[in-house]
């Protein structure tokens, strides 16, 4: 072993380990709730590095490094899945799985979480406390999360839950860390229109459910034009828009999909009210029924402005003064959220972007990839705060 510049305990090997496990992790991309191979895989490395864990879920895994020195409890955790997404980048370990892809960087998360756990064991002597590593499964899906809170609620009191995402709108060597809403809760919405079908020539003799629709979609654009404030980050869209068989039929039904993003209490309700009112507008021009419920929810991720506090210092120590940077909030939403309504903790995004390699290529992109120095520098982030804890 030998000690970093900012005292920190490495492994020698720990840089070409952790961009090997990446890459091991890379060429078996799996699906939510379909991440068998590679929770083994997960199991496998974390036995070699001697470390417990405990299966929790389906494909969801928890390992566990006791100190020999007491001290506090800290959760870690990463996500684990991939997406439907035909690789296109010509990488030398690209996907095997044919139609499946790590585009989101959670492929980079696994090997972080691994060297860290490889690191914890190298140095249990000196550990103080306890550190438990969370590797969860079905992120994209906004599943996975529940078993795992659960599990962490048994442990006793945990000091902090602490994750990061690698992200490509932040260039290599930099670090956004913040207090306060960094990521948007989200919900998605389901809308039935029912009228009544007729011949395409004698519309007056149904009830379009069509034009209703097309109502719903342009009343609430126009309603949230007007009464939300252009400066505050919100965004409603609709995805999905299903109706008819054939072109001379008027349908029947018609059925609606869509998001909304927010980031408080109060302008997840200004979007609710703007859904509702808008299908009630479309309900008495057209006379066709409408109904609308919310089918997924996620909350805001707010990260806990003291444990921001705490670990300033050790982003500080690995990515310089200058490079722990203010981000601007990220519509996109995530499950991790979830953690944060539970326990204090944070979400810190680390820069994987690099044009003069050509890496720039965003998230979910089937040409998407990372610097991946950024994986080393994250492992040295988390070794630095344990070690400051």
């Amino acid at each position: 072993m030998r000690f970093s510049a900012e005292g920190n305990i490495m492994l020698k090997d720990m840089e070409e380990y952790v961009v090997a496990q990446r890459r091991r992790f890379h060429k078996i991309p799996e699906l939510s709730l379909k991440e068998k191979e590679t929770a083994e895989n997960i199991r496998d490395e974390l036995k070699k590095s001697g470390v417990s864990y405990e299966p929790v879920g389906e494909y969801g895994t928890v390992a566990c490094i006791k100190g020999d020195l007491p001290g506090k409890t800290y959760a870690f955790r990463a996500d684990i899945d991939a997406l439907p997404i035909d690789e296109d980048t010509g990488l030398s370990f690209k996907s095997t799985h044919e139609g499946c892809m790590h585009a989101c960087g959670h492929d980079g998360h696994i090997a972080i979480l691994l060297a860290f756990a490889r690191e914890l064991a190298a140095m249990r002597a000196e550990l103080a406390g306890t550190v438990y590593l969370c590797f969860q499964q079905a992120e994209e899906i906004a599943q996975g999360h529940e078993a795992i809170i659960a599990y962490l609620k048994t442990v006793g009191k945990l000091e902090a839950v602490i994750s990061s995402h690698l992200w490509a709108d932040i260039p290599a060597g930099k670090m956004a860390l913040q207090a306060g809403a960094v990521m948007a809760g989200m919900t998605s919405f389901h809308i039935t229109v029912t009228g009544k079908s007729c011949h395409g020539s004698r519309p007056d003799q149904g009830i379009d459910p069509i034009n209703a629709g097309a109502l719903i979609i342009g009343e609430a654009f126009r309603i949230k034009d007007r009464e939300f404030n252009p400066l505050r980050h919100s965004t409603l869209s609709f995805g999905s828009f299903h109706c008819g068989t054939a072109t001379n039929i008027i349908p029947d039904r018609a059925e609606l999909g869509g998001t909304m993003r927010y980031f408080s209490d109060s302008e997840k309700a200004h979007l609710f009210s703007i859904v509702d009112r808008s299908c009630k507008a479309a309900e008495i021009l057209t006379g066709a029924k409408v109904e609308w419920k919310s089918t997924a929810e996620l909350p805001p991720v707010v990260n806990d402005a003291a444990s921001v506090e705490k670990a300033l210092p050790a982003a500080e120590a690995v990515f310089g003064n200058e490079n722990v940077i203010p981000f601007e909030k990220i519509m996109g939403s995530d499950n991790y959220a979830c953690y944060l309504q539970e326990f204090p903790g944070f979400y810190a995004f680390i820069g994987i972007r690099n044009e003069a390699k050509g890496i720039g290529y965003a998230h979910h992109s089937s040409k998407f990839d990372m610097d991946e120095s950024a994986l080393a520098n994250a492992v040295r982030f988390y070794i630095d705060f344990i070690r400051r804890k």
